[in-house]
């Protein structure tokens, strides 16, 4: 099965990727440049506590790399990111995937502490938003097999 990377990185072809989110969303640097940053932060830590406590064979959001399976959805976050490259990978290691709406992090936008618990439930229960967006969640390696698409803003 064929997945899909965004990033804006360059990364050369056969370089295996492991996931850096962690480090970077929980950076200080990160998440105090400003409110959007800070906002991502507590939304992701929100949806880690619960899927410590309720889902804990799920992937972490944190510690995972961002697939799709679908290119057109790697083609719109992309635009919607404004990420500049598209890869193919290669899946290189065991791990845990979940395949997810990533419609609910924007319905967590701006919503109560309860209403976004209330939402990660729902993000890894599988269940789908009005916004239906599909993310895969890889934890483990990946290989750059091939550069897709190059995107100049």
């Amino acid at each position: 099965m064929s997945y899909f990377h965004v990033s804006n990185d360059f990364v050369e072809t056969g370089r295996t990727l492991a996931s850096k989110y962690a480090t970077s969303i929980k950076d200080p640097y990160y998440y105090q440049a400003n409110d959007a940053n800070y906002a991502q932060y507590l939304r992701e830590m929100i949806f880690e506590k619960v899927r410590e406590e309720h889902y804990p064979m799920k992937p972490s959001r944190v510690n995972s790399i961002y697939l799709f399976e679908d290119l057109e959805y790697a083609k719109l976050f992309a635009e919607k990111t404004n990420r500049k490259y598209i890869y193919s990978v290669t899946i290189e290691s065991s791990g845990r995937m979940l395949h997810a709406d990533m419609g609910w992090m924007d319905e967590s936008n701006r919503r109560s502490y309860e209403e976004v618990v209330e939402i990660a439930h729902k993000y890894y229960k599988q269940e789908q938003s009005e916004n239906y967006f599909e993310e895969v969640l890889f934890e483990g390696l990946v290989t750059i097999h091939e550069v897709m698409e190059e995107i100049n803003y």
